[in-house]
């Protein structure tokens, strides 16, 4: 089990992020840090487990999350490959440092390469080979030792070549299933929406460094607390800005970009979190074309200025 307590990261320059997270990750559970470009994925993963500096804790079974353990294994966005070295040193060296024997490395080579279907270039450099086999020369460094916590970031997200993204990710999401299946913790960190859906337990939205909601896939799908959560589950995920009226005692949403250009709202008036925003912009959003929308159904309304909900 791993526990947050008061959570954050303080840069020197003044930006703090995740404010004080406290949040707690069952044995076994896969955990989707989810956000865009810049979000802090990479500094949320790094802070955890130690990497880098943290504010509050991070207990892991009862000790301090630190980087150096060996029931924990990490794979970061730039690899840290060794690139004038060779496929099969790499792929040996987390045994190489722990002294096992050469016979028993040589053999768990071999069983991990060949499950990831690189045995041809373990004799390359890494230097001469390709992005993906790159990646895949990091996996496999990550599986020949047995952990129980697995940390992985950014996987797919090196390349601009969205099937081979999408191929190299089918193959990765076999391997978390399996994790899965042996009781293996896994924290991982994405951009994209097809690799949360059918693998990921809960998700962590990030985005500008603060956590904008925590929960299951269905959940955040069906309730966003935020426009950033909503487009992070769904990718095509709309909103647009609107009025929020009140004629002949009913409440009423108007807008050009409105197929109607109003839409009856009464139903709203008990979840408004406050009535000062009738009279005011406010966004609305769901799934489809904004356009299209002739009833309220489903919909979420937000804030202008913050783009979290303002109904309950």
């Amino acid at each position: 089990m791993i526990e947050f307590k008061g959570f954050a990261k303080q840069y020197l320059y003044g930006k703090r992020l995740f404010g004080a997270f406290d949040f707690t990750i069952q044995d076994g559970e896969i955990i989707a840090v989810v956000g865009d470009s810049g979000s802090g994925k990479t500094s949320f993963v790094k802070a955890m487990s130690g990497v880098e500096e943290r504010e509050g804790e991070v207990i892991k079974d009862g000790k301090s999350f630190v980087p150096k353990c060996d029931d924990t294994v990490f794979l970061f966005d730039d690899g840290a490959l060794f690139k004038f070295r060779t496929v099969r040193y790499n792929i040996s060296y987390p045994l190489r440092i722990r002294k096992h024997a050469k016979s028993e490395i040589e053999r768990k080579v071999l069983e991990v390469a060949d499950k990831l279907g690189i045995e041809g270039i373990l004799d390359k450099k890494v230097c001469k080979i390709s992005p993906k086999e790159k990646r895949l020369v990091s996996v496999a460094r990550l599986l020949i030792r047995d952990a129980k916590y697995i940390v992985i970031d950014d996987f797919s997200s090196w390349t601009g070549n969205e099937s081979e993204r999408k191929a190299l990710w089918d193959q990765f999401r076999k391997l978390i299933k399996e994790f899965k299946r042996k009781q293996k913790t896994v924290i991982y960190t994405t951009r994209y929406p097809d690799e949360i859906m059918g693998i990921a337990d809960r998700l962590v939205i990030l985005h500008d460094g603060e956590i904008k909601q925590v929960g299951m896939f269905r959940d955040i799908l069906a309730t966003p607390t935020s426009i950033w959560a909503a487009q992070a589950v769904d990718p095509f995920y709309r909103f647009m800005k609107v009025k929020m009226e009140e004629k002949e005692g009913k409440l009423i949403i108007t807008s050009e970009d409105l197929l109607c250009g109003e839409l009856e709202a009464e139903s709203l008036r008990d979840k408004l979190i406050s009535e000062e925003y009738i009279g005011k912009d406010v966004y609305i959003g769901l799934s489809g074309k904004p356009e299209k929308i002739q009833t309220l159904d489903g919909c979420t309304i937000y804030d202008v200025k913050n783009e979290n909900s303002i109904i309950r």
